[in-house]
């Protein structure tokens, strides 16, 4: 399920939630309309809404900036997750 949710949604940058959402739908086998596609965008958010930055990172992500290395992110995360990280956290 992790497989098809990454290749599903997460390898491209979705135009809408919504579509995102009809395609991972429609590639696990359960229906595309308007209330699947709900349900399933719901779990997302609250997956998605629960995120947070553990109490060192900042600090050790200045520490290293400090030491001269420059710092990035990557993950395997949705572009809607990362939104979520950017507005709700310091990351």
């Amino acid at each position: 399920m992790v497989r098809v949710f990454e290749y599903s949604v997460q390898t491209r940058k979705w135009k809408s939630k919504q579509r995102a959402y009809e395609n991972f739908c429609r590639k696990i086998g359960i229906g595309t309309d308007r209330k699947d596609v709900g349900t399933m965008t719901e779990i997302a958010d609250v997956a998605d809404e629960s995120m947070k930055e553990f109490p060192h990172t900042i600090g050790m992500l200045k520490g290293i900036r400090k030491g001269g290395y420059k710092t990035g992110l990557l993950s395997n995360s949705s572009v809607f997750a990362a939104n979520v990280l950017k507005k709700e956290t310091r990351i």
